[in-house]
């Protein structure tokens, strides 16, 4: 699932427009191939796939949450904000049960350290200091050269990377 903005044909991206309601909320529903391949592949942003410390039944109630606000976006249209409805902080309430500290951190608003919080919080499943975990869970690195998408999911893990 990506939250994205719902542009039109021909409209161009603005942040200040997106500080005035300028763009509809999408959650975008599919399978990594679709979401994180048109990232790593082909628009060559950075993607990182972390393993988290939630059970599989948190996991499912989460999606079930996520799938309930694409329904109700549906029946009630809601706008992207720049800061307070983002690709983040959109997905926030779904998320904050299981946050263990649920203080405010000006990290929630910042997409590219909101992997660092989630660490210092204990979210990510992992024994590697934050930086070498984040070069461990890069994706990018272990799908550039592959032009299939066949072993997209077991080659963007490297846990399940053969040896």
């Amino acid at each position: 699932m990506s939250v994205e903005t719902r542009r039109e044909v021909g409209e161009e991206w603005s942040t200040i427009g997106g500080f005035f309601k300028q763009y509809e909320l999408i959650l975008i529903l599919g399978d990594e191939r679709d979401l994180l391949r048109l990232r790593t592949n082909f628009r060559k942003e950075d993607v990182y796939l972390y393993p988290t410390v939630l059970t599989p039944e948190e996991g499912r109630a989460i999606l079930l949450n996520i799938l309930r606000q694409a329904n109700r976006l549906h029946e009630t249209p809601r706008f992207y904000n720049t800061i307070t409805d983002n690709c983040m902080v959109g997905l926030l309430p779904d998320f904050q049960e299981y946050r263990k500290n649920k203080n405010f951190d000006i990290r929630l608003l910042a997409n590219g350290l909101s992997d660092q919080m989630a660490y210092e919080n204990g979210m990510i499943a992992s024994e590697l200091a934050f930086d070498g975990m984040k070069q461990r869970y890069y994706a990018n690195q272990y799908v550039a050269d592959s032009p299939g998408t066949a072993d997209y999911s077991r080659l963007i893990r490297p846990d399940l990377r053969p040896q």
